[in-house]
C-alpha cells in the first residue's frame, strides 16, 4: 500500500492588527495572543494566500474575558478565510 501523508492547509499570519474599543488598551496584547492561539488550534479548510483581511466590527462586551473576545475574533477571521469567495 502506498500511503502518502495528507497535507493539511496551514495558516501563516505575518501581521495581526486589532482595533479594539477604548478601555481595552491594557488587554489588547493578550487578546491578540489569544486570537492567534485560537487560530492556530485548528487548520483552515483550504489552502491559499490572502494579502489582507478586514473584518466587519464584531460585537464584544467589556465584561467578557479576554479568551471569549479572542474566540469571537478568531471565529470571524476563520469564517472569512474559509468562505468560498475569499
Amino acid at each position: 500500500m502506498n500511503e502518502r501523508p495528507t497535507t493539511v492547509p496551514a495558516l501563516h499570519i505575518a501581521s495581526l492588527a486589532l482595533a479594539l474599543p477604548a478601555g481595552f488598551e491594557r488587554r489588547a496584547a493578550r487578546i491578540g495572543r489569544l486570537t492567534a492561539e485560537a487560530l492556530a488550534a485548528a487548520p483552515p479548510l483550504r489552502t491559499g494566500a490572502i494579502a489582507a483581511l478586514r473584518l466587519a466590527p464584531q460585537q464584544i462586551a467589556p465584561h467578557w474575558s479576554d479568551r471569549r473576545i479572542a474566540g469571537v475574533l478568531a471565529a470571524a477571521i476563520r469564517r472569512q478565510i474559509d468562505s468560498p469567495g475569499y
